[in-house]
């Protein structure tokens, strides 16, 4: 998996500002939260692809023996500026959860590492 969507799905909680023993309820809103982030990553990362790439990178995400590297390799290797590409993901899902949150308002800075591009 790569190092900022990893990053990311620890942060969560703590851009949230409920990182400190989250309650039911909180534990489940993370982890509905990563869910989709990983949701949009996989969704916008199969677009990238061509048909044939997406058949290889099922079979490895289908392989047992295949291991989170293994398929961070393959992607990095078919899709150019494999990790920027996610980084942005990660980054636009803040700034999207900022839209409908308000994370802003809880003194995040969700811009934080994007371009003025």
């Amino acid at each position: 998996m790569n190092e900022k969507l990893r990053d990311a799905q620890r942060d969560i909680a703590q851009k949230l500002g409920i990182g400190d023993a989250p309650t039911p309820e909180q534990a489940g809103l993370i982890s509905k939260m990563n869910e989709t982030l990983l949701q949009k990553v996989f969704y916008l990362t199969m677009e990238k692809l061509s048909e044939e790439d997406r058949d290889i990178l099922l079979e490895k995400i289908e392989d047992d023996k295949t291991s989170e590297e293994d398929v961070t390799a393959f992607l990095q290797s078919v899709i150019a500026d494999y990790d920027q590409f996610v980084e942005k993901i990660v980054e636009e899902f803040f700034v999207e959860m900022n839209d409908f949150i308000g994370l802003s308002d809880a003194g995040v800075d969700v811009t934080a590492g994007q371009s003025s591009s």
